[in-house]
């Protein structure tokens, strides 16, 4: 049945770029994106997103049922003070300045906010002041065209001249009211609408992706379908029960459950409406995707979510109403049938997704960027927290990597009590002499933060020159600020970050419960009234886990088709090669830390082979498929100072790339691997591949033994 699908949708595909000349009066899109001869290209609800500001606890929800133009809805208090409609639209501009109170233009307009809980809040429909009730002179605040009035007749006078939207009745009705009388009791809100914007600034620039032969591809491995849906080279498919992965379930995006039990995948990333519905064939149940926030971060509606193939999220089609958070720990996407966010055990499937190869010829051999390093050419990449790391020497550094950069935060507890003129970048140089207070620039920064630090630190966000700024001059992008803040206008003021409950506006439906989570905002406190010792937040760039990575020796002939491995040893192809796996019980006479890991036992029970170094990212998810507390050739000689930087591999390669658990469940929940020096002597020095079958990435806290490593040699080509 799958298949026909299949078939289906790459005839759908292909047949409208042909047909495509034919229409050439008419705007064509595919996956939001113009085909050649389209004349324009406009924004879709499924690559929209609203503003979000943590400061405003009445968010704004996605509506595109006024002409397929999406657009925000959201509500906001109306001052009792106002004396005429007219005022709404200042009302609107304070929750942004681009908003207009809502006007409404059919029933699906009334259910959508009806469905937000935003009944008994005015519309943007209203009767200027001065003039009678009479249907011509009724108009839209944004200037549409008022095509749609359902408004209630009982009761209406000559002094109604606003409408609210009716809850409790059906059909749904715009009900008169006169507006003085109406925001008397200071309850009142209006409903304001602005137009949505691309959830990436590049959605206009993204140009059709070229129709290529599918057939002159393959998938590496059994049981994978080979699939174009959005054009451009294939990709390649295949469904995996969640159960078999354990308590890695709970996170099967961002841990990458794919790329440990089908190597080199990911959950799958959606990137045009075809793949959506393809994606929708594999089975009936809920099905999880690659889309997913942080779990020692925050949900939010539109910020915060991640691919886990690290592919640019900028369309997708959601149930309605989603997502919502409703639970407060919807961490996962699934499709049921749409994109909806839920808690990690909705689902036990997950649709993973990888490139495909070409069936004939080598491999195709990835560009690599360079740059110079002390007459070296060096290898140029993205930083992640895959190859960053923080200074070395302390434990209170924690890295996080977000949209904005990969930065490393600690907290510090000042010797003096705090003033405004001790209050500096100065508290931080006990760590590190070019830390400074912390900014933040994203909500993933503060969220893991948290998660670490717990609440009830400050950030170096202070009152200067009549506003709120950054100590250490960064561009204030995000403010984080909680309701009603800041309170405080003053230069004696600081920023604290506080866990509050927040609603979860117009969750689901209509149903009389509040739903709220808990999440961190800034709040502000004079310093002088601070209970003694505050914690403070510092911040300081991560560095490169070496200054010169090498380039990618990429072997382009040799596959998974191509080459084998002794028996017994598993093949894989990663880092632009194919190699050999086997995990190894350590001989007793070799279970010491010299014999074990210095002399690399590998060389002995596997002529040829070596304890295995990880030098990609789909490499390291592979080896936590092996079971916990197996060593890798990672390790710190036994004469050498405990210090991150003093980590080398057994087979001489570099250390270009770490897999430590830095996000995970830990042993120790405040700090990040690889801790300082344990009390147990040499096998801290030694690096296993994960501390428990659990957690996921290399730790120094293991079982204070050498029981099992993990070989690895090149595999070799058939001649």
């Amino acid at each position: 049945m799958r298949s026909a699908v299949t078939a289906f949708l790459w005839a759908f595909f292909v047949v409208s770029i042909v047909n495509c000349e034919e229409f050439e009066e008419r705007s064509l899109d595919f996956d939001g994106k113009p085909f050649p001869c389209a004349t324009n290209a406009t924004l879709t609800i499924q690559a929209a997103i609203c503003p979000e500001v943590l400061s405003d606890v009445n968010q704004w929800y996605l509506s595109d049922n006024y002409k397929k133009i999406p657009r925000c809805f959201g509500i906001q208090p109306i001052p009792a003070t106002l004396k005429n409609p007219e005022e709404l639209v200042e009302v609107c501009t304070s929750k942004h300045p681009d908003a207009r109170p809502a006007s409404i233009h059919s029933d699906d307009d009334i259910n959508s906010l009806h469905f937000r809980s935003m009944s008994g809040s005015l519309t943007g429909l209203y009767i200027p002041t001065s003039r009678p009730f009479a249907a011509t002179n009724l108009k839209n605040f944004d200037d549409t065209p008022v095509d749609y009035t359902p408004i209630c007749f009982p009761g209406v006078n000559n002094n109604s001249n606003v409408f609210a939207l009716r809850g409790g009745t059906n059909p749904l009705q715009l009900e008169p009211k006169n507006f003085q009388e109406y925001i008397a009791k200071g309850t009142a809100n209006v409903i304001c609408a602005l137009d949505a914007t691309p959830r990436l600034p590049k959605y206009y620039q993204y140009p059709p992706k070229p129709i290529l032969n599918i057939s002159n591809y393959a998938c590496e491995g059994d049981g994978w379908q080979l699939v174009a849906p959005c054009g451009g080279t294939p990709h390649c498919y295949q469904l995996l029960h969640l159960g078999r992965v354990g308590n890695f379930k709970d996170f099967f995006a961002e841990f990458n459950n794919c790329g440990m039990f089908l190597p080199n995948s990911y959950p799958a990333s959606v990137q045009c409406e075809m793949e959506q519905v393809y994606l929708q064939t594999f089975t009936s149940a809920p099905v999880g995707i690659g889309l997913y926030t942080p779990h020692r971060a925050w949900p939010r509606l539109y910020g915060n979510w991640l691919y886990s193939d690290g592919s640019p999220f900028w369309w997708g089609r959601g149930n309605p109403g989603e997502p919502n958070n409703q639970a407060g720990n919807e961490f996962n996407v699934w499709l049921s049938p749409n994109m909806r966010d839920d808690p990690p055990q909705y689902g036990s499937y997950a649709i993973c997704k990888k490139r495909s190869i070409p069936k004939t010829g080598p491999l195709p051999v990835p560009k690599q960027d360079t740059f110079t390093y002390k007459g070296k050419v060096c290898r140029k990449e993205k930083p992640s927290h895959w190859n960053h790391r923080c200074p070395t020497g302390h434990d209170d550094w924690i890295i996080i990597e977000s949209p904005n950069g990969v930065f490393c935060f600690a907290v510090v507890v000042p010797e003096l009590q705090l003033t405004p003129y001790n209050f500096n970048d100065k508290l931080c140089k006990k760590l590190h002499k070019r830390a400074k207070l912390a900014s933040f620039h994203h909500d993933i920064q503060l969220g893991v933060a948290t998660s670490f630090f717990g609440s009830d630190f400050i950030v170096g966000f202070v009152y200067k020159n009549n506003q709120y700024q950054w100590s250490d001059g960064s561009p204030v992008n995000e403010t984080f600020w909680a309701p009603d803040e800041p309170k405080l206008n003053s230069s004696n003021a600081v920023a604290m970050l506080k866990t509050i409950g927040y609603p979860v506006s117009g969750a689901k439906n209509i149903d009389a419960h509040t739903y709220t989570f808990t999440r961190g905002a800034l709040q502000t406190f004079l310093i002088d009234t601070l209970q003694s010792n505050p914690r403070v937040a510092c911040k300081i760039d991560a560095e490169p886990v070496t200054p010169c990575a090498p380039l990618i020796e990429y072997k382009p002939q040799k596959t998974l088709n191509n080459t084998y491995c002794d028996a017994d040893w598993i093949k894989q192809r990663f880092c632009g090669n194919v190699f050999c796996y086997k995990r190894y019980d350590i001989p007793g006479g070799l279970q010491t830390f010299k014999n074990a890991i210095e002399d690399d036992f590998c060389k002995t029970v596997a002529p040829g082979s070596h304890l295995a170094s990880i030098h990609c990212v789909e490499e390291h998810y592979f080896v936590q498929t092996f079971n916990e507390n197996t060593h890798i050739g990672l390790y710190i000689p036994e004469d050498h100072d405990y210090d991150a930087k003093n980590f080398r591999w057994t087979d001489g390669t570099p250390v270009d790339f770490v897999g430590w658990n830095r996000f995970s469940e830990a042993p120790n929940p405040t700090r990040q691997e690889p801790m300082k020096k344990q009390p147990d002597g040499p096998s801290s020095k030694a690096v296993q591949n994960k501390y428990l079958d659990r957690m996921s990435g290399w730790s120094v806290k293991g079982r204070n033994d050498f029981k099992a490593g993990l070989c690895k040699k090149e595999a070799q080509q058939y001649t």
